[in-house]
């Protein structure tokens, strides 16, 4: 992999050069420390070419077991826990999507896995996947998006007169600039203020292995700690907003976008949500099928395929993602043939 480069575009710096750091062992993988804070990471298989899965806001690596487990042996994964979740440490306080896709591209560089990545990212981590191929462009062999959050994703939110409403989150972004990805070596706020987030995972019963699914609830259902006044995605409208303004016709070339997604169902919203403002759940539907299918737009090369059944696509449909990944990598190594 490259070393990190400045992009102008998305406030990334520099960073310093890399040198190994001692890692840990956790019950999923290893935390490995980036410099006053650590990422956890499992890794699979020994192939040349590497799969990074990215896991979405409220979940952790074990998500990803169903896929990994049906991965053949020639091909590396690696899952990772994201700031915060998992096993992973918060880091900055301002934890964005940029800054996530910073430290996985570091993540990667001091473990010594080598790109072209195929990037596979579920729900958020979809979003952070496209940050990363935008930080990294030459270290991606292609994308593969889980049910991921479109650019126009639509939120709730509540007026001066306590009504709730439903509106485009990157319309509602403030006039300012995201904060700068931490530099390596930089210092770090100290994480002293205890949170916990909590799962449950018993859908998955039946799903996921007994021994799988007890692992992924008690990576997520445990007390962490972050930085005091630590946000999460407390720049999320703005992050949005620059994504999108990015999101320009086949910006990733001819590397392939694979796109799983489940079509989007506001039949259970309150009808005040939509009565206060000039949304429909029938146009709701429509902009967000809109927004998704825009993902095409990132490739030459892109497919969709609609999914039946819930969010967690890659734990309901295993075999739908792996064949995207198949796919991706047939594509990355008819590249090696050429070259």
């Amino acid at each position: 992999m490259r070393p990190l480069v400045a992009l102008t575009v998305l406030g990334l710096c520099a960073a310093e050069t890399l040198v190994a750091q001692e890692s840990v062992q956790t019950p999923t993988g290893r935390l490995v420390d980036l410099g006053g804070y650590g990422l956890n990471h499992a890794r699979t298989g020994s192939g040349r070419h590497a799969v990074v899965l990215i896991h979405g806001g409220g979940d952790a690596l074990g998500v990803w077991s169903a896929v990994v487990d049906r991965l053949p042996e020639d091909v590396t994964s690696i899952a990772i826990d994201s700031h915060g979740r998992g096993y992973s440490d918060w880091g900055p306080r301002h934890r964005t999507m940029r800054q996530a896709a910073a430290d996985f591209g570091r993540l990667l560089e001091i473990e010594g896995v080598p790109g072209p990545y195929v990037l596979v990212g579920h729900s958020l981590g979809g979003l952070i996947a496209q940050y990363f191929a935008h930080a990294f462009p030459d270290d991606v062999a292609g994308l593969v998006l889980v049910d991921p959050t479109p650019l126009d994703r639509l939120g709730r939110y509540e007026r001066d007169d306590g009504a709730f409403y439903m509106a485009r989150d990157r319309d509602l972004a403030r006039d300012i600039a995201v904060p700068s990805v931490r530099k390596a070596g930089e210092p770090v706020e100290s994480a002293t203020e205890e949170f916990e987030r909590t799962n449950d995972y018993a859908n998955f019963t039946g799903l996921l292995s007994e021994e799988n699914l007890a692992r992924l609830t008690a990576s997520t259902n445990h007390t962490r700690k972050r930085p005091p006044g630590a946000e999460l995605n407390g720049f999320w409208n703005e992050e949005l907003r620059d994504l999108h303004e990015l999101h320009v016709p086949h910006w990733l070339g001819s590397r392939p976008v694979r796109l799983l997604y489940v079509p989007a169902d506001y039949s259970g919203y309150p009808d005040a949500w939509f009565d206060s403002n000039s949304l429909t759940r029938q146009s709701a539907e429509a902009m967000t099928e809109a927004s998704l299918l825009s993902y095409l737009e990132i490739s030459e090369d892109s497919r969709a395929q609609t999914v039946v059944g819930g969010h967690h696509v890659q734990i309901e449909h295993p075999d739908l993602v792996i064949e995207a990944i198949a796919e991706v990598l047939e594509h990355v190594r008819n590249q090696d043939d050429v070259r």
